[in-house]
């Protein structure tokens, strides 16, 4: 049998995701952010872009270890869709080493203004938040006015966003 790994910011949230995903998915969380810019130094490289500097956040190696644990474990499978890499700011290729670039993900800054520029680039012109707030809404907003944002973040907009497009 086939076994998914989603790992989620919150502990509170695994519960509930298992119950909707089933038994060949492992739900885990980071419990919150698993990396920060360091308190005692200049958190990025000035001379190098302002590229950031993260380090471990102290507790966090425990979980850390368990997540990189689950990834190497996990089955990946042919993407469907189109699946952009937070860590490259460009979609995922099939020569990836999507295992490699996931164990990445928990550990690197996220390229998102890079993703969605190049979304915007290839013809994207609609995005949907999915989940409580709007903060990646009004990034997008930020990069680009013209693109239309959906929020779901319960029944009533989700039924709204499909009636909207037209689905």
């Amino acid at each position: 049998m086939a076994r998914y790994l989603v790992i989620v910011e919150s502990p509170t949230k695994v519960k509930t995701i298992k119950k909707f995903l089933g038994s060949n998915y492992v739900v885990m969380a980071s419990n919150g952010h698993v990396r920060d810019l360091p308190k005692s130094q200049m958190g990025v490289d000035l001379e190098h872009d302002f590229e950031p500097k993260y380090i471990t956040i102290r507790g966090k190696g425990e979980i850390l270890a368990g997540l990189r644990k689950e990834v190497k474990k996990a089955d990946i499978n042919d993407f469907k869709k189109v699946v952009y890499s937070n860590v490259k700011g460009a979609p995922y290729k099939k020569d990836d080493d999507i295992k490699e670039l996931l164990r990445q993900q928990i550990m690197s800054p996220v390229l998102f203004e890079k993703s969605i520029r190049d979304l915007i680039n290839k013809g994207v012109d609609t995005f949907i938040e999915v989940g409580p707030g709007k903060a990646l809404s009004g990034f997008v907003k930020k990069i680009d006015k013209s693109v239309k944002i959906y929020n779901v973040c319960d029944i009533d907009s989700l039924e709204s966003t499909i009636s909207s497009l037209e689905l």
